[in-house]
């Protein structure tokens, strides 16, 4: 079996612009006057080797379309901008799929929203008579959307007029459905409208796709999420945001974070995530650092996980091979929250020590609660003894915030380290909080007149 993206955006498309291809050329070139390149035969092994991803290639243009392989007729994931180019790669291929006719198309919509199905009015195979292409999906108004996208004034070609058989099929959510050689199961996921995800299995292979979803961080869709994508082999899953934007500025837009994809691709003991729907406004250079950054979480949250983490990017093809059995890693011992709560002039101090995870923040959200009545100026969190902090602990921080701003009350977090600030960054929370004050600037800055 094998995943093919084609289109790997979310949103829009995103254009390359002659301003980015001038910066990729001076960044090769600079490099290459630094590696002091001399023989035009080192080319190409100078740009596979020497150049990062960001100057040497790109994550794409396309909205979402991707294939997998390995059944016994065609099927795609989606039909955003990225399915024109399949189809144009259907046409021009050498060997079996050259004919241009009789051959079956399984397209599986995770929603309606146009970035998912503009692709579909430029899909050539489409207009070529004796294909068959099945649409799937969980919506009821599967053809009346795609009726309405290429209906006037839209579109000047009527989706009634295309010369191939295209049926329409909504699924039922609770049902295992058997079509081109693989087991078929859908979830169904928060993002405006609804949207589902997919689970294809074939051969002992599991492969989860997952797009605008928006995982919110309470125990019941995230235990349903993980029971869905158990020991999947690929994991192709919306992470969109940062998660200072997923909690914040972007809530409730149906995407979710690289930070809580992350934690659930673990506890799922999924082998491979794929990040995907990548924002439309962030360039190479950006999602490569986004990649980067995500890496670095993982060894934070688990330094034991054996998880494979990668962006998505157009024209990737992951090879699924065959599995090799090895030991399970062993698994941290999970530790408690201890807080110390002590009162100091006309503040309240949270004394933090342990793990903030799922489990254990909602004891600081109860106490911090239960203090707010208090009629103290400040509260401030001291994160000096805490030694681990997940997404859940980060959404019950920014929680605390909000809850003291509608009291009036200041609010500051201080003596944060180690494996706790780094994830504070890493979730994009620098970006409004001050992550460096300490014990004793926090007590001034509360306290000075």
């Amino acid at each position: 079996m094998e995943i093919l993206f084609w289109g790997t955006r979310g949103s829009l498309p995103c254009a390359v612009t002659s301003e980015m291809i001038r910066k990729k050329i001076k960044s090769a070139l600079a490099i290459a006057l630094e590696k002091k390149l001399s023989a035009f035969d080192d080319l190409d092994r100078f740009v596979e080797t020497q150049l990062p991803f960001s100057v040497s290639s790109g994550y794409g243009c396309n909205t979402p379309c991707v294939e997998i392989i390995g059944g016994s007729e065609s099927v795609i994931c989606d039909a955003g901008s990225g399915l024109r180019d399949y189809g144009n790669w259907v046409m021009k291929n050498p060997g079996e799929k050259a004919k241009q006719s009789g051959q079956v198309f399984n397209i599986f919509m995770s929603h309606l929203h146009w970035d998912h199905i503009h692709g579909f009015p430029f899909f050539t195979p489409a207009y070529i008579p004796g294909n068959t292409i099945n649409i799937f999906g969980f919506h009821e108004n599967l053809e009346e959307a795609f009726k309405r996208q290429q209906a006037e004034p839209s579109f000047p070609v009527p989706l009634e007029v295309l010369s191939a058989t295209i049926n329409f099929t909504t699924l039922e959510l609770e049902k295992e459905h058997s079509i081109a050689g693989f087991k078929i199961f859908g979830i169904e996921q928060n993002h405006p409208g609804k949207s589902y995800g997919y689970s294809f299995e074939k051969n002992n292979r599991k492969i989860i796709y997952s797009t605008d979803s928006e995982h919110k961080l309470d125990k019941k869709k995230p235990d349903e999420f993980i029971r869905f994508c158990k020991d999947a082999d690929i994991l192709i899953n919306d992470a969109q945001y940062y998660l200072f934007d997923a909690l914040e500025t972007k809530e409730n837009w149906g995407h979710s974070s690289n930070i809580v994809v992350t934690e659930l691709a673990v506890r799922s003991n999924v082998k491979h995530l794929c990040m995907f729907h990548h924002e439309h406004t962030s360039d190479d250079t950006v999602l490569d650092k986004f990649l980067k950054e995500t890496k670095r979480y993982l060894k934070l949250y688990d330094k034991s996980s054996s998880l494979i983490i990668d962006m998505a990017y157009d024209g990737m093809r992951i090879t699924l091979e065959e599995e090799i059995p090895c030991e399970e890693p062993e698994k941290h011992v999970k530790q408690g929250l201890d807080t110390f709560i002590e009162e100091k002039d006309d503040l309240v101090i949270f004394n933090l020590a342990g793990r903030m995870d799922a489990v254990t923040c909602t004891d600081l959200e109860k106490n911090f609660l239960k203090q707010l009545d208090s009629g103290k100026k400040g509260f401030i969190l001291n994160m000096k003894s805490l030694d681990y902090i997940s997404s859940a602990g980060l959404r019950s921080v920014l929680l605390c915030k909000k809850q003291a701003a509608q009291a009036n009350r200041q609010f500051l977090i201080c003596e944060l380290k180690g494996m706790v600030l780094n994830v504070f960054k890493i979730a994009g929370f620098s970006s409004f909080m001050d992550l460096d004050f300490s014990l004793q600037e926090s007590i001034n800055k509360i306290t000075t007149p």
